[in-house]
This record gives C-alpha cells, sequence and structure tokens, in this order.
C-alpha cells in the first residue's frame, strides 16, 4: 500500500497539520509520510487505485489509462455515503473538518478491506 498525489505541487511534503493533529488523535502517527506525484511505475505494482474525489479519479484514468477494474473512488466503499462520493479535502477548514474527513476515510477502509476479503480471500486465510 501507497499514496500518492496527481500532481507533484507538494513533493517532498509532510501531510498536512490538520491530518498530523487527528491521526495522532486516533493513535497514528503519519508524520514520516511524505508527499510524491503518482508515477507510471505504479500502475505496473499496484493492483488497485483509489482516488480521494472525481477529479483525481478521470485524472488517473486519462493520464494513466488505469483500468476500470482497477479504479475506484474511496467513498465507493462507505456504508455512510450520501449521494456525493467524494471525499472533501479539509485544507485550510476547522480541526472538525479533519475529524469528519478521517471518520469518513476509516469507515471506507473498513468497507474496502470487506471488498479485499471478497476477492482475495486466500490473503486473509490464517
Amino acid at each position: 500500500m501507497d499514496s500518492a498525489g496527481t500532481s507533484s505541487w507538494h513533493r517532498g511534503e509532510q501531510p498536512d497539520p490538520g491530518s498530523i493533529k487527528v491521526c495522532r488523535k486516533y493513535g497514528l502517527d503519519i508524520t514520516g509520510q511524505k508527499s510524491r506525484p503518482v508515477s507510471t511505475k505504479d500502475v505496473e505494482n499496484f493492483q488497485y487505485f483509489i482516488a480521494m474525489d472525481k477529479s483525481n479519479y478521470w485524472t488517473l484514468k486519462n493520464e494513466y489509462a488505469i483500468p476500470d477494474e482497477k479504479m475506484f473512488l474511496m467513498r465507493d466503499f462507505d456504508p455512510n455515503r450520501d449521494g456525493n462520493r467524494d471525499v472533501p479535502d479539509p485544507y485550510g477548514m476547522s480541526d472538525s473538518s479533519f475529524e469528519e474527513v478521517y471518520k469518513m476515510i476509516d469507515r471506507s477502509m473498513a468497507g474496502f478491506l470487506e471488498f479485499l476479503k471478497e476477492k482475495h480471500p486466500d490473503i486473509f486465510r490464517g
């Protein structure tokens, strides 16, 4: 698993301080993460691509020709999603906005793990 952006604007930077703060609250230390752009190597190396919003989804599809079966929006896996499937960017917003996005991603990741268990049961056998 890895994380990358569709641009190189923040290459090498740590996550937003609001993200660091809310993750720390839940026992996660993300201070070692550094921003990097998606590369053509990623398309070869990763089985799934999960975009946070439709804009990034279409950038990945159009610029990297990622097949439909490999592409998802994060909230495709959120059992509480409403009509909007985008994860909002809380940049420049309140602490509560970062908290809301964290919870949205946490729910979505639980759904993604269930998807993986169904698609790849051999990986989860103990």
